[in-house]
């Protein structure tokens, strides 16, 4: 990577990673130049979407960073870690008088994206911010983010996901399927599980509490496990019962649903999931982004979550482009009925939540930015 960059950009986790989809290229056009840096841990997410980054150890310090690129702005994804390194790339780029842009992906955890270690939720708050949708910028200016400091782009990765939709249905889905699930016999239904971590930016919320309206086999308290033994314990009452396939997201590991290898058919994991929700049946899991991209690839979808208070964390859910339930009995109802007719899954359309064009908006605003 070149020494001399405009944009300096930092992302951590693969919602971060998703937001920078073709933003190189788009900068480009305003004659400017994209450096990416991230920890080693997300490089692998990084290079299996074709972006090219440099991989930044413990032994870098924020100051050092800026000054050896000369940086003229920095842009950071939020993360789920604390600690992250993106806080003290955004404290020294204040020192030194660099502009900070912070790349938000979602409404969910606002007061946790920016707070660190502090009791503050904007204690590391950059200058400006850059969400997908307008439910995002609210979920901010409810915090004190003033409206001026905050510019709705949309999500670029939505851009990509439009395109490989018309990819994937040239080639088929019976293509696919042989491709991604040749284990599987072609007359067995597929239903493909979204995993999550059971952790985040307040850890709490991700263990159950007295309001879950679902309690899996009481064996975990962990909202993931919780979810996927319901689902698990649905599917079971299907006859024939349809095949389970995990995908895992980039921070689970497979040893992590040990004790459920005999009612699971198989993983997904590594590289893009868009194949894999593609070939399956049907889609089912709890609020990550991949549901709504499993959306606009024109799957059946089905959130499943413990409690209520949790189906604001996806938009989606809210815009009833995702069917979601939280309860054991209406699970079993709607997962037996979706299986042979996985149409019922489908709401108001995907295209009504998105604002296309992600990238150059992005862009243009990093440029007015720089211009300013």
């Amino acid at each position: 990577m070149n020494a001399d960059v405009d944009i300096l950009t930092y992302v951590e986790d693969p919602g971060a990673a998703n937001l920078i989809t073709g933003l190189s290229e788009a900068l480009a056009r305003h004659g400017l130049v994209l450096g990416t840096f991230a920890p080693p841990v997300l490089s692998g997410y990084l290079s299996a979407h074709g972006l090219p980054h440099t991989v930044v150890d413990d032994t870098t310090t924020a100051p050092e960073l800026l000054h050896r690129h000369s940086a003229r702005i920095l842009a950071v994804g939020t993360s789920e870690n604390p600690d992250t390194f993106a806080f003290e790339l955004v404290d020294a780029a204040r020192q030194i008088g660099i502009p900070g842009v912070g790349l938000v992906d979602g409404p969910a955890n606002a007061a946790w994206r920016f707070r660190g270690r502090t009791e503050s939720p904007l204690a590391h708050l950059p200058d400006h911010l850059t969400v997908p949708d307008d439910a995002s910028a609210e979920a901010f200016r409810v915090l004190g983010v003033p409206h001026g400091r905050i510019r709705v782009c949309g999500h670029p990765h939505h851009d990509r996901i439009r395109e490989a939709r018309c990819t994937l249905e040239r080639v088929g889905r019976s293509a696919l399927r042989k491709r991604v699930f040749p284990d599987i016999p072609k007359e067995e239904r597929i239903v493909l599980f979204l995993a999550e971590i059971s952790d985040g930016l307040d850890p709490t919320q991700f263990v159950r509490t007295p309001d879950y309206t679902l309690s899996g086999s009481g064996d975990s308290d962990k909202r993931t496990d919780i979810v996927l033994e319901e689902v698990l314990g649905a599917l079971a009452e299907i006859d024939p019962v349809p095949s389970l396939i995990v995908r895992l997201h980039p921070k689970n590991r497979a040893d992590e649903f040990d004790r459920y290898r005999r009612a699971i058919r198989g993983f997904s994991s590594g590289g893009i999931a868009w194949e894999a929700i593609f070939a399956a049946d049907m889609v089912v899991g709890m609020t990550t982004v991949l549901m709504l991209e499993a959306a606009l690839l024109g799957r059946p979808v089905l959130s499943v979550v413990p409690r209520e208070s949790e189906k604001p964390w996806l938009p989606a859910i809210d815009a009833e482009i995702i069917s979601c339930v939280t309860r054991r009995d209406e699970l079993r109802e709607t997962l037996r009925r979706a299986v042979d007719d996985p149409t019922i899954l489908r709401a108001t359309s995907a295209e009504s939540l998105i604002l296309y064009g992600a990238a150059e908006n992005l862009a243009s605003f990093l440029a007015e930015l720089i211009g300013g």
